[in-house]
């Protein structure tokens, strides 16, 4: 009697007795999770397929080919691993993007144009983390911790790179740097979740969305330590990875204060997704870290002893019910909903990472300054990075849908979020690079770079606007008119932009500081600069 031989398994691959306890029972339980799938009776079908395609939990469980995908990633050597299109286009993405970004910011404080006096005012206390000392910035006033203002610590990560290229270009080198990082974990997650081409679509998606555009090109803020923080904690979520979610989470606190809040939604996130203990945790430290920072720490470093912002949220006489009422009334609010959901398609909405646009809402559109409530600043940064991952979310549950519809719609959504992200580059700062006129000089340029000339270095300056972004990392500058009795080595004014010149700039410094005298050492095109002579 013969015995039959037995085919030998390759060594390659691992049978059902080599697996791990933890692989096969996995398997057995996905198996099982199929086997009730298909005897779902029809009758009910439909309402299954809406069941599954909102069921949160369901977003990252691999199918077939993810798993086989890991398997291999995990048998393959490393350098098979960094050479494969998927590992490495993220990166490729990421330089990309860098160039334009540090491009648009470097180009507008080339020509003269600064948005605001934030950078100048950032530059003042990177410059003194980079010391090794409080973030004391005079130009918001005498003796003025910045901490006191907005509760940034985490600013002080630049401080090393600050120390050793001490100037503005390099706060804004650094923005464009995070902020182009961010596209890494988005363009891998799309990649994981999509596939190569898609995936790529949707980082180049990403890469050119409106809120990423306006924060490069919006002088320099904090917010940009926090949009890599948020897309890497985010993707670590769509993977799972719940502990090291939580961790990207944490330094959030310390970026901003109101992010306190929008860590709290990412525990709310997490409730949903039935991790209901991590979740409850991490929404109640982030509750009480925003209480503590709101009214114990800011209040504590502020001159005046309290939250400068919080009487924005409320006009005098009005009650919080009539404010919260009229959150969502004016053009401006419809038009940022409409630009932020709307470029990815309104898909997040059926997304549990959808709540963590709430807190970022809200501050914005209780506030009565108007500037906070549209597209024109920095503010949607930070939610590009929830929409968009929370929208790979839904694509992830779209692509395993029963209807073809939808996961035909899950399939070309990709694309579709390309195409709208180019269609509304056109008014947003990306147009600029099509502009001549971006990379022309400022008539006035030679004018102030002569202004800045006529002033030495390490000296006491007394500035407007025009020229303190350029004067901070060279000399000590205070606001004008706002130096605590301190008599300045040097006075700068921009007359020209100045809805109020002073009449007579022979006896303007006297007028700011009796009993000294100021004579001008340099005027041309509007700006004049006058120099302490004796007492």
């Amino acid at each position: 009697m013969t015995v039959p031989e037995v085919e030998a398994q390759p060594q390659d691959e691992a049978g059902p007795q080599d697996e791990a306890p933890s692989r096969r029972w996995f398997r057995r339980e996905r198996h099982g999770r199929h086997e009730s799938h298909r005897h779902v009776d029809t009758d009910d079908a439909p309402q299954q397929e809406v069941a599954d395609l909102l069921d949160a939990e369901a977003v990252a469980e691999p199918t077939d080919d993810e798993e086989a995908a890991e398997v291999e990633a995990d048998r393959g050597s490393l350098l098979h691993q960094l050479t494969r299109p998927t590992a490495w286009v993220p990166y490729l993405l990421f330089l990309i993007y860098l160039v334009p970004y540090n491009l648009l910011s470097q180009l507008r404080l080339y020509r003269h144009e600064p948005m605001s006096l934030d950078l100048a005012l950032f530059e003042q206390a990177v410059k003194r983390y980079a010391h090794f000392q409080a973030p004391i910035v005079n130009l918001k006033g005498s003796g003025y911790n910045l901490l006191g203002d907005h509760f940034h610590p985490m600013l002080a990560v630049l401080a090393p790179v600050y120390r050793v290229f001490p100037y503005p270009q390099t706060l804004l080198a650094c923005q464009a740097f995070l902020i182009a990082l961010s596209i890494v974990p988005v363009t891998r997650a799309a990649i994981r979740i999509t596939g190569l081409a898609a995936g790529t679509c949707v980082g180049l998606a990403y890469g050119l969305s409106f809120g990423l555009q306006t924060a490069v090109n919006f002088d320099f803020h904090e917010i940009c330590i926090a949009v890599p923080l948020l897309a890497f904690s985010l993707e670590a979520f769509l993977r799972r990875r719940w502990i090291v979610c939580v961790l990207w989470a944490v330094p959030l606190i310390g970026v901003k204060e109101d992010l306190g809040l929008t860590v709290a939604a990412l525990g709310v996130s997490l409730f949903l997704v039935r991790k209901r203990l991590l979740g409850l945790l991490v929404a109640i430290g982030g509750v009480l870290s925003f209480l503590l920072v709101i009214f114990v720490l800011i209040p504590a470093l502020n001159p005046h002893h309290h939250y400068d912002y919080m009487s924005m949220a409320n006009k005098p006489g009005t009650s919080w019910w009539t404010t919260i009422r009229d959150m969502f009334h004016g053009k401006p609010k419809l038009y940022t909903l409409l630009f932020v959901f709307g470029c990815v398609a309104f898909t997040v909405l059926l997304s549990p990472l959808a709540v963590m646009t709430l807190p970022t809402f809200g501050w914005r559109f209780v506030s009565q300054n108007t500037n906070d409530w549209g597209t024109a600043f920095h503010y949607d940064a930070v939610l590009m990075p929830i929409v968009f991952l929370g929208t790979l979310d839904v694509i992830a549950r779209m692509r395993k849908a029963r209807w073809g519809w939808v996961r035909a719609y899950a399939t070309h959504l990709p694309a579709v979020l390309l195409v709208l992200s180019i269609m509304i580059t056109n008014q947003f700062p990306f147009k600029a690079f099509i502009d001549p006129a971006t990379y022309k000089t400022n008539v006035r340029q030679a004018a102030w770079q002569g202004a800045l000339d006529a002033i030495p270095d390490g000296v006491m300056v007394e500035s407007d606007q025009s020229l303190a972004t350029y004067l901070v990392h060279r000399d000590d500058v205070y606001w004008i008119g706002d130096t605590a009795g301190k008599v300045p080595d040097y006075i700068v004014i921009d007359i020209d932009g100045n809805p109020s010149p002073p009449p007579d700039l022979g006896t303007y410094g006297e007028s700011m500081h009796p009993g000294n005298k100021f004579g001008v050492v340099y005027m041309n095109y509007g700006y004049v600069v006058l120099h302490h002579v004796a007492n």
